[in-house]
């Protein structure tokens, strides 16, 4: 499946991971131990639903609620405008995986090159 984000790139869902793209393998490896989190963020009075995604390094960002898309796509279109506008690192390039929040309000994505063998 592939979801095209607002700001025209497309965002490959591939079981359980996300494939994303860049042409710079040295920005890649800068931010390949970033796990980003999403949350959901609920209406208010003068803003609608909204999904938030960010770092335990400050970096976050919030996109607004795409009905069209599906809960998991939502999450991984906030996770790659994050990458985009805040990590200074184009998305088309490489594939994250994901995963459950520990507090169970959205998911956290991580760059499938940060490994380790258990």
């Amino acid at each position: 499946m592939t979801v095209s984000t607002p700001r025209g790139y497309n965002v490959a869902l591939i079981v359980g991971t996300v494939a994303l793209q860049s042409p710079s393998w040295a920005t890649l490896e800068q931010t390949i131990m970033i796990a980003i989190h999403t949350k959901y963020l609920g209406p208010t009075n003068t803003r609608g639903s909204r999904i938030k995604a960010y770092t335990a390094s400050g970096h976050s960002v919030t996109v607004p609620f795409d009905h069209a898309l599906s809960c998991l796509d939502r999450h991984a279109v906030a996770a790659k405008s994050l990458i985009e506008t805040k990590l200074k690192y184009a998305p088309e390039h490489g594939t994250m995986a994901y995963g459950d929040s520990a507090d169970g309000k959205g998911y956290v994505f991580c760059f499938t090159q940060s490994t380790v063998t258990l």
